[in-house]
């Protein structure tokens, strides 16, 4: 027997997921004919264009998975609701009301916007809310919640309530933030990402907007949606993939090697989606280098495709979205000191040389010489700013927050040291030893991926 989802923008019907039998073999999706039709529509992904036919298992379920939590969170949302956590139809078929970008899933009748609403919280609902994610990620299976997050960190979706304060969008009501508790094995986690985020928009970046805040004793990071919008009358849903969808590869399958699953997307892909999609494409290849290059410098080893993605915008306008999810990954113990992406095989920040920066360039069209110069500029640019930026931190959270000065000073230190040492590598060529076959060394050596945030 047939069972079915169906996809809703503002209140419009985009398409259809039906399962058509036990398994994810059995599942498709479809668009809807007045989507097609209409004025302004858009794909729901760069895979998936506009087409009368529907889409077969492989693409459907992968896409769609990538919308759900990931490691050991999926099993235990799964058990709270009652799921299989491989049954991406039936999770969604709960959690699908306000997911990442613009789509409403629900089951057939009344749109999900129709029961939308917001509970506001005081600072003892806050408080019990934070402790109980870590057991029931994104309150899964609680009254009214109806949303999904990807990623292995924590987290849930909150809105600003009027008159200050959150409050927790129930029935598919839209999250116009993300509610990132401490990760508590990661001193100072807060701050890392706060600072790291504030950074990236100092020197010019495109990166989400973050504001450290507390309830009782537990601090927590709230993260701006940039797939929100507010407009007159409420706020609007704007639609996004991430690069793991747009490669169409499984969430667990994100870094480029390591973890047994085959190769994830490297730059290249990356590079590779954008000239294939965007409609800016000189504005988002200066972008996403950029990014590259900011990754590498801060030590953020947990870059991968799913934290990278793209806004599809009406008429199919295609961009790459603001940075999110930074964090320098040397403060933190335990975390492997590899790269999520390789630079032309360098896997280490402080292993890249000149000649990397210039196979990289000549991989993804870029001259050798201006990619050196953009590396040599952001290097020279950071180690100044980060020391700013963080003094202000500390002056502006004074008494209202109690941020660890000493992360700040360590994230502070590793990326100057980073950045020196990039310079000196620009105008170096790697050891013999380095100049070995890298990927016969990493696949012996290579320390598991680990999650720092998502």
């Amino acid at each position: 027997m047939t069972a079915r989802l169906d996809i809703t923008y503002d209140g419009h019907a985009v398409g259809v997921i039906e399962r058509h039998g036990p398994g994810r073999e059995a599942i498709s999706f479809a668009y809807s004919p007045a989507w097609l039709s209409r004025p302004g529509a858009f794909p729901i992904s760069t895979r998936m264009p506009l087409r009368a036919e529907a889409f077969g298992s492989a693409a459907t379920y992968i896409w769609f998975l990538n919308l759900l939590p990931e490691g050991n969170d999926l099993p235990l949302v799964g058990r709270h609701l009652g799921v299989s956590h491989v049954d991406v139809f039936g999770l969604l078929e709960r959690l699908g009301a306000d997911v990442a970008g613009a789509l409403s899933i629900h089951p057939p009748g009344p749109a999900a916007e129709q029961r939308a609403r917001y509970k506001r919280l005081d600072e003892a609902d806050l408080v019990e809310v934070i402790r109980r994610l870590e057991e029931r990620p994104l309150l899964a299976g609680d009254d009214g919640i109806q949303m999904s997050l990807a990623g292995a960190q924590s987290k849930v979706g909150v809105a600003k309530a009027a008159g200050g304060g959150l409050a927790l969008p129930l029935g598919g009501a839209p999250s116009t933030f993300i509610l990132k508790p401490a990760i508590r094995r990661f001193y100072g986690s807060t701050e890392n990402e706060h600072f790291c985020l504030s950074l990236a928009r100092e020197i010019g970046l495109d990166a989400a907007r973050s504001e450290l805040g507390i309830a009782g004793d537990e601090p927590f990071l709230l993260v701006r949606r940039y797939d929100r919008a507010r407009q007159e009358g409420g706020i609007a849903r704007l639609h996004q993939e991430d690069f793991c969808q747009a490669c169409e590869r499984p969430p667990y399958a994100k870094y480029e090697k390591d973890k047994g699953y085959g190769r994830g997307p490297g730059i290249a892909d990356l590079f590779a989606v954008l000239d294939r999609v965007s409609t800016d494409k000189a504005r988002d290849r200066l972008a996403l280098r950029d990014a590259i290059i900011f990754n590498v410098l801060i030590d953020n080893v947990d870059a991968h495709a799913k934290n990278y993605s793209l806004l599809i915008g009406p008429g199919n306008a295609v961009r790459l979205a603001p940075l999110y999810d930074l964090m320098c990954g040397a403060v933190c113990d335990g975390v492997t000191r590899n790269l999520a992406m390789t630079v032309a095989g360098s896997n280490r920040g402080d292993h890249i040389y000149g000649r990397h920066w210039d196979r990289l360039a000549t991989a993804v069209g870029f001259a050798p010489l201006s990619l050196r110069k953009r590396v040599a500029a952001l290097a020279g640019l950071l180690p100044a700013a980060a020391e700013a930026l963080a003094a202000r931190i500390l002056r502006e959270e004074a008494g209202r927050f109690p941020v660890a000065p000493e992360i700040l000073d360590q994230i502070t230190g590793v990326i100057k040291a980073r950045c020196s040492r990039v310079l000196i590598n620009l105008r170096r060529e790697p050891p013999p030893s380095l100049e070995e076959d890298e990927e016969m060394l990493l696949s012996r050596r290579g320390t598991p991926q680990s999650d720092l945030t998502v």
